[in-house]
């Protein structure tokens, strides 16, 4: 209706009007045109609202029936419980008689069994005490044998560190003896070496003395030149006797030194050796003594081992008996167990067929109570998006009113300059 005002307002315009009109003409146009398709597209979907409550109403159905299986098939889990109780009691009841009966018997096995098991058990500790007993005298038998092996390899092992360290001192003694006497030749010679050279040096001031005149001629120069040279000789040879004095001096305080660490070596070789002869002969008391416990300890646990094997073949007895019993004990369970397992097979069969029926169900009523909330979601949407629609119509409307007015202002305020003649 909108559409048909305005186009007919539209047509009515001269073809005379003024450019204005015209222009105002054309946007009306649009507008109509903007109006009509707004208008269309509420129409179209109007109709979705209908088609969505539609679809939530079936769904909601279906979930109240889904809900209603649920709560049978609970009830039937249920009622499949109570029966499985009902049973497993009464097949209790007629076996627990006859187990109780096998049970005693194989208790009193079992004490016999205990009781034989403990004396047992007390002579293989005492057993197993005195083969520790005997571990540890061996050891300490043969450690104490070592022990003496190796006192009297260390025995005769100083006794050839001795002999070496008193080579050593003898040969010392002699080295630094010799060294002594070369040591006092070198000084001897050092200090005949220092006497000449001191004869020269008087010379040599008498002759400088004598020849230092103004009128001294060439050979009086050469008396002097040669005193000189003299001296120098003379003071090399004393250089190199101090040299040789100092190095031979200095060798025989290193042979001194040596001299005095052989006999330190020497005193002290002797001193362990001593002491390691004593430390053999004490040794030797010691691993007998050791050899004669490890002997009365074997003894005593040879004995143990009498008592073990004799009450090893009561336990045996015992044994025998108590597996009987144990034996009757679970042919009687294996009896109730069967029975059991079958009625535990016959129920879980029954129960896992409800529960995947539930499981069915329950998928079947989320899943719908979803379909349910998306729907209700997309009604929402739609709400929202039809009102969003709505207000576009109205803005729509109030802008075709709007130009269609400016256009009739116009369409007046074009006529109205118009020649009167024209005008008629």
């Amino acid at each position: 209706m909108i559409r048909t005002v305005a186009l007919a307002l539209v047509l009515t315009v001269p073809a005379f009007a003024a450019p204005k009109p015209t222009e105002l003409r054309g946007a009306l146009k649009q507008t109509v045109g903007k109006l009509e398709g707004v208008v269309n597209e509420v129409q179209e979907h109007a109709a979705d609202a209908d088609k969505i409550k539609h679809a939530i109403a079936e769904k909601q159905s279906q979930l109240r029936v889904a809900k209603h299986k649920h709560n049978m098939l609970t009830d039937n889990v249920e009622h499949l419980e109570k029966t499985h109780a009902h049973l497993a009691k009464s097949l209790h009841k007629v076996h627990d008689a006859e187990l109780s009966a096998a049970h005693n018997h194989l208790k009193k096995e079992e004490a016999d069994l205990q009781k034989k098991s403990e004396e047992k058990k007390h002579w293989e500790e005492e057993v197993a005490k005195d083969s520790a007993e005997e571990e540890t005298a061996v050891k300490d038998e043969e450690a104490a044998d070592r022990a003496l092996k190796e006192l009297q390899s260390k025995e005769e092992l100083q006794k050839q560190q001795e002999e070496a360290a008193e080579s050593k001192f003898q040969y010392s003694s002699q080295m630094a003896k010799e060294e002594a006497q070369s040591l006092k030749l070198a000084e001897d010679k050092y200090n005949e070496e220092l006497s000449r050279l001191k004869k020269a040096q008087d010379v040599e001031k008498e002759v400088e003395g004598r020849n230092a005149r103004e009128d001294a001629n060439i050979r009086d120069m050469q008396e002097v030149e040669d005193a000189k040279r003299d001296v120098r000789a003379e003071q090399d040879d004393a250089d190199d006797k101090k040299e040789n004095f100092e190095d031979i001096k200095k060798k025989s305080a290193e042979l001194n030194e040596e001299l005095a660490t052989a006999a330190n070596n020497f005193q002290e070789s002797k001193a362990q050796l001593s002491k390691t002869q004593q430390e053999t002969a004490t040794a030797a008391k010691d691993s007998m003594a050791k050899k004669s416990t490890a002997e009365k300890i074997i003894e005593t646990r040879k004995k143990a081992e009498d008592m073990v094997a004799t009450l090893t073949a009561k336990v045996n007895l015992a044994m025998a008996g108590r597996e009987a019993a144990e034996q009757s004990v679970q042919r009687l369970d294996a009896i109730r167990a069967k029975e059991e397992e079958e009625l535990e097979t016959h129920i879980a069969k029954g129960k896992k067929n409800l529960e995947e029926k539930l499981k069915v169900t329950d998928d079947s009523r989320d899943k719908t109570a979803t379909d349910i909330n998306d729907l209700q979601k997309q009604y929402g949407n739609w709400q929202g998006d039809q009102l969003e629609r709505v207000q576009k119509v109205k803005a729509v409307k109030e802008t075709v009113q709007s130009v269609s007015k400016d256009y009739t202002e116009s369409l007046k305020e074009a006529r109205a300059h118009l020649p009167k003649k024209a005008h008629k």
